[in-house]
């Protein structure tokens, strides 16, 4: 089935001269730099995806986090003449009591007080 001329050249090709000193260390190089190639690309990707993920959730954040304005119709209550009055005005002179609608905070019935206590005392080094 073969000729003998194309099994001798068979052999020939498979034989595999043994890898220089030189010609080892250039390979070893070329292993390093691939993988120095491919750490820096994985390293930026991770470096772009944190960074893109950190701006999304900081969108995210500000757009979900109470504290913005919003516009919303004060709650109001029959009055004694039928016609309806604020919840939460009394008392004030701006009319604005800081109550931001239903479950906000009322002020207080009367102004703080400030009172003086001593500072503590400790002793030893702790």
């Amino acid at each position: 089935m073969w000729a003998s001329d194309s099994v001798r050249t068979l052999h020939g090709m498979a034989r595999v001269r043994p890898a220089g000193r030189d010609q080892r260390r250039h390979i070893a190089a070329l292993r390093r730099d691939t993988a120095l190639n491919r750490l820096s690309t994985i390293t930026a990707a991770i470096a772009v995806g944190t960074v893109a993920a950190v701006g999304a959730l900081g969108v995210y954040v500000a757009k979900a986090a109470p504290g913005h304005h919003s516009t919303t119709t004060p709650a109001t209550s029959t009055g004694s003449g039928g016609t309806p009055a604020p919840v939460g005005n009394s008392g004030t002179a701006s009319g604005n009591s800081g109550n931001t609608g239903s479950g906000g905070l009322n002020p207080p019935s009367s102004p703080p007080q400030s009172s003086y206590s001593p500072p503590p005392v400790t002793s030893g080094s702790s």
